[in-house]
């Protein structure tokens, strides 16, 4: 009831002010700012599954009219099965972690992708209109969570390989330096969030909007995602332990260590 009731107070008062988003009202009225709003939903098709009243007559309209009120979703699920496709079609942007059939990836992000092995914390980004990039998930700033399980094939035989490659490296430095190849930086497998957000906070130009950063992308820079766009929303996908609710943490440090109650609310 209350963000429905929000998200009416909003359209009519940007309309009064004629601004067609939260963006556009707050340039103009900067002493009386209306704050983003943030709702997550960890598990979407278990919390419809167990109440859906409450669902359809309240998530699925919000999800429809949210547009330029400065609220935006992000849920996580399991599969994309459980859901209406017109539900599912609201969420334009999409993050996903491992499965094990690659049709799963295609359905997800429209084109065929490399299968990862069991590597926690790694996945695809898509935005709307753009190309999936991979992403790494940063280890949140509570560091007593544990730390990826080393003994899983995935993991396991990338740290054989990689050790390997070291080991290859320095016999070659030994013998030829000058035939060394230059380093080849690699995804890290448990990037810091906060060194990752002093890093980014830190620049000349910081991003701007309700941006939030959750990880390192195949660019070995710090991955964002934009939540102050028109109708951004976003759908998590991967299967249990895989790092869905690891990222809504990060989306929450992240943006709660940037910006003030003012101007990012959560729900």
């Amino acid at each position: 009831h209350g963000l429905n009731r929000e998200i009416k107070q909003r359209l009519r008062l940007f309309a009064e002010h004629k601004a067609d988003t939260l963006f556009a009202y707050n340039q103009t009225q900067r002493k009386r700012p209306v704050p983003g709003i943030v709702l997550m939903i960890d598990n979407f098709v278990e919390l419809y599954k167990h109440a859906p009243a409450l669902v359809e007559s309240h998530l699925f309209p919000l999800l429809a009219r949210s547009s330029g009120a400065g609220i935006a979703v992000v849920a996580t699920n399991n599969t994309r099965s459980g859901l209406p496709v017109a539900v599912l079609n609201y969420f334009n942007n999409q993050l996903t972690f491992r499965h094990s059939d690659p049709d799963v990836y295609f359905d997800i992000l429209g084109k065929r992708v490399p299968v990862f092995g069991v590597l926690p914390g790694r996945g695809y980004l898509r935005v709307s209109g753009a190309r999936p990039l991979v992403l790494q998930a940063a280890l949140p700033l509570d560091a007593g969570l544990p730390a990826p399980d080393m003994e899983s094939p995935g993991v396991s035989s990338l740290d054989d390989l990689i050790g390997k490659m070291a080991s290859a490296s320095a016999r070659l430095n030994q013998a030829a330096p000058a035939l060394l190849p230059d380093p080849v930086a690699a995804l890290p497998l448990s990037p810091p969030l906060a060194s990752l957000m002093q890093e980014i906070w830190d620049r000349a130009e910081p991003p701007r909007g309700t941006t939030a950063l959750i990880g390192v992308d195949q660019e070995l820079q710090p991955a964002l995602i934009e939540l102050s766009e028109d109708s951004t929303h976003w759908q998590v996908l991967g299967p249990r332990r895989s790092g869905k609710t690891t990222l809504l943490r990060n989306l929450v440090l992240s943006l709660a260590e940037r910006f003030s109650p003012e101007e990012v609310a959560f729900v």
